[in-house]
């Protein structure tokens, strides 16, 4: 609730509240690697999701936040592989993009329009993934 709200510094102190009660708890974990994300301090929100990857290894949201955090530190073959390993567990359309995002980064635009395909197919009520779709079919 508060992470939705904007409100990073009660939804680390929650979230770091539940953790002195369960500190296995990979949600939670999940919940301080997006708090530092959204903070911009990049290595805290990799420990974070690496924690919570540690107590649940099949944990979508751990190895997508990761993949998105790799991303803004600008490891694209990293980012790759944590949404490599997100999308193994299931498809899903905001994953997809992301990892389109990547690919795009990188200046490949066929395997970037390709997840951008799936996921339309996934949400095609998503503004986003048509407007990137489009990009990419002007660059190939």
């Amino acid at each position: 609730m508060y992470l939705d709200d904007g409100d990073m510094n009660a939804a680390r102190l929650d979230a770091l509240a539940g953790l002195r009660h369960d500190p296995a708890n990979a949600y939670l974990h999940v919940i301080l690697g997006r708090v530092h994300a959204a903070m911009d301090d990049i290595p805290a929100a990799l420990g974070a999701y690496d924690e919570a990857l540690s107590a649940d290894p099949a944990l979508q949201a751990a190895w997508a936040g990761r993949g998105e955090a790799l991303f803004t530190a600008g490891d694209y073959g990293g980012a790759t592989a944590s949404l490599n390993r997100a999308l193994a567990i299931s498809d899903d359309a905001a994953i997809l993009f992301n990892r389109a995002t990547v690919a795009q980064a990188e200046g490949r635009w066929a395997d970037a329009l390709a997840d951008l395909e799936r996921a339309a197919d996934l949400d095609p009520a998503d503004p986003d993934i048509h407007e990137q779709i489009e990009c990419c079919r002007k660059r190939l």
